[in-house]
């Protein structure tokens, strides 16, 4: 197929789009899907051609990802070239290409999977290897397999200045590797790319200034790293980043850290403290799990979600004196509220419950919760079958900008008890024993049923009547006080605020 007829067939297979996420094929045979309405992935390549050079844009939509094993042993494969703008390389997406030995990656930062170019000619190419290391570009693709024709990785290795991107499991099981410095310019450190590098004491993270991503298990089982400092510009620690890292004693992070992973430092036995900055927003599942030592934990005062067992198996967890009335907290989240029997008032200023807090807790029977709560995790109050009341010190309207996470359906089953702006607007007139009661309408909540009652000096009902456009008229002979009450409705009977009450004179 000659270069005229490639474009016009790609011309005419441009014009028919295909649906979000059904695959597609281009004159090429590059096979793509459309993914969220926004961007192209590659799936698969279906042509044999020597030389390729996948486009930037199909159907006017960036191509920004190729999919594992998309041209795996595509064994004529001699060229290619990745357009700027792929940020993601799934595993072994190039593996097998045996006659592959000319790549060209673009320059900004990538995901690059485990083995993705795994047995190409340009990866089976001993001088390739620098001390042990093959890049691609500005890409760090791995490190020595084993293969006794290239030189072991071991003591102290530096990532070669300029580099942007460490590949998913690049280093790992480099059992001689000691210590590991980064330049300034790494931005993306892979899943696992240290994984399992027994020897490894030290990382010189921080020296990776743009860095502002860790992979899941990116250093996990490193089981001699001592310390870990990291830039400021990181934002997420994955998942299992640094789990089994038996010998880390210190941990600093940065306070642009918005989320930090599940299992993120399970079992770190040495790990004696940790400060979680301002800026953590989410502490997920296990993150802390099984650190045995971990005594002293700070700060919290940003989380907004704290999933289950993020702290389980530590020693502040399991110190008795650490409790209090029966609940454990760090800074203003509720960690475990097992041990509260009946009613219970959380501290002031509380603005998290975490995943599995009252899991089960048969004794608990009311609580108190400030208004500054802003969110209930996964099943906090499952398996709670003596709640019966909820006692929120805002308004039902603040109540519901709460977020409440599945597996809390029991919190519909109590009986709540609102607090928030009391009825101030309100007039009393009498004439004689006639009452005529009225609220401002800008007091009245939303959605509100209002009921006045009259009450005798001794605090003795007298009668009541339900209040139309805030106003009613009643009989109430010795009234020496009145009350009236916002409601979700006469059945529910639920206050959505403080009622209110004026003497009668």
């Amino acid at each position: 197929m000659n270069k005229l007829t490639k474009i016009l067939c790609t011309v005419f297979m441009l014009a028919a789009l295909p649906a979000v996420g059904r695959a597609a094929t281009t004159s090429d045979g590059i096979v793509y899907s459309v993914r969220q309405d926004s961007y192209v992935e590659i799936t698969k390549y279906e042509g044999d051609d020597t030389r390729l050079e996948i486009p930037g844009e199909i159907d006017g939509k960036p191509v920004a990802s190729i999919k594992e094993k998309a041209f795996q042993s595509c064994t004529s494969l001699k060229n290619v070239t990745v357009p700027n703008g792929v940020t993601n390389i799934g595993d072994k997406a190039f593996a097998g290409c045996t006659s592959l030995n000319m790549i060209t990656l673009p320059k900004n930062a990538m995901n690059i999977g485990v083995g993705a170019f795994d047995n190409t000619s340009y990866y089976n190419r001993s001088g390739n290897w620098r001390k042990g290391v093959l890049y691609i570009g500005v890409h760090l693709i791995s490190a020595d397999d084993g293969n006794p024709s290239r030189t072991e990785v071991s003591g102290d290795y530096d990532v070669i200045s300029g580099t942007v991107s460490v590949a998913a499991g690049a280093f790992a099981g480099c059992g001689e590797l000691t210590e590991i410095y980064f330049p300034s310019s790494v931005k993306i450190i892979g899943d696992g790319a240290f994984k399992k590098c027994s020897s490894l004491v030290y990382a010189y993270i921080s020296d990776a200034t743009e860095l502002t991503s860790l992979g899941e298990g990116a250093f996990m089982n490193c089981a001699l790293l001592r310390s870990v400092y990291m830039p400021e510009a990181i934002e997420e620690i994955g998942m299992g980043a640094f789990s089994g890292c038996t010998n880390l004693r210190s941990v600093t992070i940065p306070d642009g850290v918005v989320s930090i992973g599940e299992s993120a430092f399970q079992d770190c036995i040495s790990l004696a403290a940790i400060t979680i900055p301002s800026g953590v927003v989410t502490i997920g599942a296990s993150a802390f799990n099984g650190c045995k030592k971990l005594a002293d934990i700070e700060g919290c005062e940003g989380v907004r979600e704290i999933d289950k067992a993020a702290f389980s198996g530590t020693a502040f967890y399991k110190n008795n004196s650490n409790y209090v009335d029966g609940a454990l907290y760090i800074g203003p989240c509720l960690i475990n509220g097992k041990k509260v029997v009946g009613e219970y008032a959380l501290l002031p200023g509380t603005r998290v419950i975490a995943a599995e807090a009252f899991y089960a807790n048969s004794t608990v029977t009311s609580l108190k919760i400030p208004k500054t709560l802003v969110g209930i995790g996964k099943r906090a109050f499952l398996i709670c079958s003596a709640l019966k009341d909820v006692y929120y010190e805002g308004s039902k309207a603040e109540w519901g900008n709460i977020f409440i996470d599945t597996g809390n359906a029991v919190l519909s089953k109590t009986t709540f008890h609102f607090s928030g702006p009391s009825l101030t607007g309100l007039n009393v007139m009498v004439n004689k024993d006639r009452l005529a009661v009225s609220v401002e309408p800008a007091d009245i909540p939303n959605g509100a049923t209002l009921f006045a009652a009259a009450y005798d000096a001794g605090g003795g009902y007298i009668t009541g009547a339900v209040m139309k456009d805030g106003r009613a008229d009643m009989t109430a002979q010795g009234a020496s006080l009145v009350k009236v009450f916002a409601w979700d409705s006469l059945a529910g009977l639920r206050p959505l605020c403080a009622a209110a009450e004026a003497e009668v004179i």
